[in-house]
């Protein structure tokens, strides 16, 4: 059998909480003409912001302001992840956001089984999930055209052994050892670990004291990363590559190996992204190997 890649693109921004707190300031000053403006900016500048990393799916979102992205983000996948248990548990689980996310639950709950052992399809469901998040955040107009997603149309799609190792050493001894390829130095292997936004959604979940240091990925990203090989990096560690280095026992460079194609498109999108005036350090690729 065949190995297949996933990518993510993740975009690092204040989390709900943070959000709400500074809104809830800014607000203070309309209705409160007493209070000066500048002052009230200076009291949400102080609020500590707490820091969470969101998928970026669609093209679209790669433009968009912090808060204008996390908004549109948890909406969409709070909607995904409420139709996904919607279907699978046979009862109308509605998206709350006053209510824990439901998204960790996904991992929890395995719906791509709980769906197959009650003889439902897992992609039709997935799919279904998929168009009523982009509905509920108008990603879907009304003449049915969809938002492009990120990866749609990136080469590093394509089956290549040699590249994926450059990715991820363990794929690469596995699939082309003879090759000897030196994966990117950018590249970590596992999923990322963020333990502040698992053990905070662990305390929303318990009333259990949960230690910071848990280094446990958050569940999120068993549900959406499938597979049984992982890596990550930041896009601004991935851009800053020599792709000129040698990297293998036949001397080719990485962007031989790599594809100059797929190195052009990585550069692209780190273009847009910069161009919309955010920066590549809050952006990280997720890579799993199905």
């Amino acid at each position: 059998m065949g190995l297949d890649v996933r990518i993510c693109l993740e975009r690092r921004v204040p989390d709900r909480a943070t959000r709400e707190a500074k809104e809830t300031l800014n607000s203070i000053a309309p209705v409160c003409p007493s209070l000066p403006p500048d002052l009230v900016e200076h009291f949400a500048a102080q609020v500590s912001t707490t820091r969470e990393w969101l998928p970026v799916q669609f093209y679209s979102w790669l433009h968009l302001p912090d808060s204008e992205f996390a908004a549109q983000a948890s909406k969409f996948y709070e909607v995904r992840a409420a139709s996904l248990l919607s279907a699978v548990t046979g009862r109308t689980v509605p998206p709350d956001p006053s209510a824990p996310s439901l998204w960790p639950l996904l991992s929890r709950a395995d719906w791509r089984q709980a769906a197959r052992d009650a003889n439902i399809d897992d992609d039709e469901i997935d799919e279904c999930a998929t168009a009523d998040a982009m509905h509920s955040v108008g990603l879907i107009s009304e003449n049915g055209a969809d938002a492009d997603e990120v990866f749609d149309y990136f080469r590093v799609s394509d089956r290549n052994y040699s590249r994926f190792a450059l990715f991820n050493s363990s794929v690469g001894a596995a699939r082309v050892p003879s090759e000897e390829i030196t994966p990117l130095p950018c590249m970590v292997e596992d999923l990322p670990v963020d333990p502040r936004r698992f053990t905070r959604w662990l305390a929303r979940r318990s009333n259990v004291k949960t230690s910071f240091e848990s280094n446990l990925p958050h569940p999120s990203y068993l549900n959406e990363m499938s597979g049984k090989k992982h890596c990550h990096c930041l896009l601004h560690d991935l851009l800053a590559t020599d792709w000129d280095v040698s990297c293998d026992a036949r001397g080719r460079s990485r962007r031989q190996v790599m594809g100059s194609a797929v190195v052009g498109e990585f550069q692209r999108l780190g273009a847009e992204i910069e161009e919309a005036g955010l920066s590549l350090v809050d952006h990280r690729i997720l890579i799993s190997f199905d």
